[in-house]
């Protein structure tokens, strides 16, 4: 968290600032992430369903009906697949951001003065 915050005084754009938030955000998000499959993985075997169908996120499936092993391996694969979702979307944007930065940087440097 300190170091967050020795961050935020080396913003001086507006730009810098959407990618400070964005950065914490993708940050927050992976903490929660993170936390969810700790928790799932240190509960107790009786606790462990509950959770596992709290974590269930996309499909509707009557966990019910399935073993607590095979629970907890469906919400373990869907809490990496949402890790790797975000790592994937993260990469993205960065590289469009990388782009941006180039064009912003291209278009800067060409300027012509108009006289």
């Amino acid at each position: 968290m300190h170091q967050l915050l020795s961050v935020v005084q080396t913003i001086s754009t507006g730009v810098s600032l959407i990618a400070f938030f964005a950065a914490t955000g993708a940050w927050v998000l992976r903490g929660r992430s993170k936390e969810r499959e700790r928790l799932i993985r240190s509960a107790p075997p009786e606790k462990r369903a509950e959770l596992v169908i709290n974590a269930l996120e996309f499909f509707s499936v009557d966990a019910g009906r399935l073993s607590p092993g095979q629970q907890f391996d469906l919400a373990m694969a869907q809490i990496q697949a949402r890790t790797r979702r975000f790592q994937v979307c993260a990469i993205v944007i960065c590289f469009l951001a990388v782009n941006a930065l180039v064009v912003s940087v291209y278009a800067i440097s060409r300027r012509v003065d108009i006289n």
